[in-house]
């Protein structure tokens, strides 16, 4: 019987000899193992299982007598054959063979007699391949399924649960699946609800959605944070149980922690695997252990989220947030130690090297150093700039404070002056007082280089100050309508973002003198555009003004109607309050539209109009026409009880007069007429 006999299944997919990745997904969490065909046993097969193999499983194809393999992992099973000699599977593995080999011969005839023995010699290999694929079952199943502790107790699976069928993946994954149910009953995570499985990859994807890095993707903190215990940020979590099985285990390694064995502690004892016991461990690190640090292997080559590389060899809290992930982290980690920053007694000095991450970010024309003379002459480096950059801190802070800044615009002039006041903390006579100032004010390296760029910014800006505050101040008081003036309107807007702090950075990389330009452009078209409003509002104000007169007239005499109990109910409630929030109207303006200047602010000198504001002439107009309705009421009223007085014989003059005024409907005249004398007046005549 040769190899070539076997079925394509264990040619292609399981080779005899070689350790196939086979994975199950075992309580939410997909688990790496290794399949390996053999032909006997191997004492290596039975040693514990390391790195990424969670369970292993063995598949020996001949059985030896008295065979009794050491088994050092609980996780790894041994399956034999039954004894016997297995003529059966010899004969079809031969016929498979010869098949396979007459097969071979018509594959490069194309005539339709070989097509028809190309067919039927593929029909006839399926048939065989699922004869010796049922013979495998058959052998496997009345054999024997050994694992840690098998010759002491019968706790192994059943061969006949585990190799029913013919699909050795099903065969593997049911054992998996035995293995691990085995050693991990349980999970210190709730992964129930997860919709798939947490693979190779979900831990990578969690940790950059976890720390908010650029282009994670937020869905995975919903779909995974709440099964992780992981929801919010690990320093407001109090509850989540790999925190406190890891605490737990530091308690009990004393001054001495090995990464490798808590690493290995989480992977392989709880079940983690090794990405998520990396990630949870980085987070620990990061929002519980300020006072640790992760040693590293001078050769790794770890590198940042936006992908520089990694400086130091020494991962400290807050660097875990800028990190880039790599699965080979934890075969880089070494150890696990206290910071200097700590003020532990066990705690270790660090290196100029391992500080060099945070000190470059600071001074970029500073490097690697070995030797003290090498150090010394890298810290005078660093300390002058340290002396240039305390002074930029204090013209950084005069600059945000002499700026004009809009009111959407505080939030952002609050957390420059919050920057500012961070970095004036970092200050030391050498740079190990350096360093642990940086770390001991900075949660989070990423907001250290970015207050670090904030002051670059600022910097750069200082030389231009005035000059950018007189552009911001203008457009800020330069009140656009997006109705009347849509386009000046966005320029406006779009101009705002640009001489905010983080729009003048922008523009700054650009040009400023770019900017500058584009905000005298839209002066000009401002002043064009300011112009023809003054002028027709200058044109409308006679008009409304007149109307608005006519207006207060005509309100006056519907109050003094009301106050005559014969006329009925009083009418025209709210009239008043519309009239008062109308006003009076600007000023007549004497200035000339052509001598109209707007150098310094963005209204006239003389009657400070803005540009968004209109007469209010849509108001006026429902306010006479509301004012008329309720006034021809009254005077219909009246008008009645008048003539009702002269037919009673009544004699007056004014009675007269006012009748006429009365009958002709004419409000205008009657609120010219109306007085209190007059409204004294008809009382007495129809009381």
């Amino acid at each position: 019987m040769t190899l070539y006999g076997e079925p394509r299944v264990w040619l292609e997919q399981f080779p005899l000899g070689e350790r196939v990745p086979f994975s199950f997904t075992h309580l939410g969490i997909e688990y790496p193992g290794e399949v390996v065909r053999a032909e006997t046993w191997s004492a290596r097969w039975g040693l514990p299982l390391n790195s990424e193999v969670y369970f292993r499983v063995v598949l020996l194809r001949q059985r030896r007598g008295g065979l009794e393999p050491v088994i050092q992992d609980p996780r790894s099973a041994v399956c034999l054959p039954a004894a016997g000699v297995y003529r059966r599977r010899s004969q079809l593995a031969t016929e498979v063979s010869t098949t396979r080999e007459t097969q071979a011969v018509y594959l490069a005839q194309q005539d339709t007699e070989a097509e028809l023995i190309r067919q039927t010699l593929r029909r006839r290999l399926d048939e065989l391949e699922d004869q010796l694929l049922g013979e495998d079952s058959v052998q496997y199943a009345e054999g024997q399924v050994i694992t840690q502790g098998t010759m002491e107790n019968d706790l192994s699976p059943q061969p006949a649960n585990i190799f029913g069928g013919m699909d050795p993946n099903g065969w593997f994954s049911r054992l998996a699946g035995w293995l691990l149910a085995k050693a991990y009953p349980q999970l210190p995570l709730d992964l129930d609800g997860l919709r798939d499985s947490i693979g190779p990859e979900s831990s990578g994807e969690f940790f950059a959605a976890f720390f908010r890095q650029p282009g994670c993707s937020p869905a995975v903190m919903e779909q995974l944070g709440l099964g992780l215990g992981l929801t919010g940020r690990a320093d407001e979590d109090n509850s989540n149980r790999v925190f406190e099985l890891i605490q737990k285990r530091i308690s009990q390694c004393g001054e001495t922690i090995s990464w490798r064995e808590l690493h290995r502690y989480l992977a392989h004892e709880i079940g983690l695997t090794g990405p998520l016991a990396t990630m949870f461990l980085l987070i620990y690190l990061h929002g519980r252990r300020p006072d640790f640090a992760v040693e590293l292997l001078t050769d790794h080559e770890l590198a940042l989220f936006d992908g520089r590389r990694l400086l130091t060899g020494l991962i400290t809290p807050d660097l875990v947030p800028a990190l880039g992930w790599d699965n080979r982290l934890s075969d880089w980690a070494v150890g696990i130690v206290f910071n200097k920053h700590s003020g532990e007694e066990t705690a270790q000095a660090t290196s100029w090297n391992d500080s060099l991450q945070h000190l470059a970010a600071l001074s970029p024309r500073l490097g690697t150093a070995d030797t003290a003379d090498q150090i010394r002459a890298q810290e005078s480096i660093l300390l002058e700039d340290l002396g240039e950059w305390t002074q930029a801190v204090i013209r950084g802070r005069e600059l945000v404070n002499n700026m004009e800044w809009t009111a959407c615009q505080q939030d952002e002039r609050f957390e420059t002056l919050e920057s500012l006041d961070r970095l004036s903390a970092i200050r030391g006579d050498d740079f190990p007082a350096v360093y642990d100032s940086i770390v001991g004010n900075y949660l989070d390296f990423r907001r250290w280089e970015a207050d670090l760029a904030t002051l670059r910014e600022l910097a750069e800006l200082a030389g231009s100050s005035e000059e950018i505050s007189s552009a911001l101040r203008f457009i800020r008081d330069a009140r656009v309508s997006p109705v009347s003036h849509p386009e000046l309107s966005v320029d406006r807007q779009g101009l705002l973002a640009s001489l905010s702090l983080s729009g003048l950075a922008e523009s700054r990389r650009r040009n400023l003198d770019v900017l500058m330009r584009e905000v005298a452009g839209f002066k000009l078209r401002y002043l064009e555009a300011y112009r023809a409003h003054h002028e027709s509002l200058s044109n409308q104000l006679p008009v409304y003004s007149r109307d608005l007169e006519l207006a207060q007239l005509k309100l006056k005499a519907l109050e003094l109607l009301n106050t005559v109990v014969e006329l009925g109910e009083p009418v025209g409630a709210g009239l008043a309050d519309s009239m008062y929030h109308l006003g009076e109207g600007p000023s007549p303006c004497m200035v000339d539209q052509g001598d109209i200047q707007l150098d310094s602010s963005p209204w006239c000198g003389s009657c400070s109009l803005t540009l968004d504001y209109n007469l209010p002439t849509d108001g006026l107009a429902r306010l006479i026409a509301a004012t008329d309705m309720d006034l021809g009421a009254k005077n219909r009223q009246l008008s009645a009880l008048l003539v009702e007085q002269i037919l009673q014989g009544k004699q007056d003059e004014r009675l007269d007069d006012l009748l006429k005024i009365v009958q002709a409907s004419d409000l205008s005249a009657l609120s010219n007429t109306m007085t209190a004398e007059l409204v004294g007046f008809i009382q007495g005549i129809v009381s």
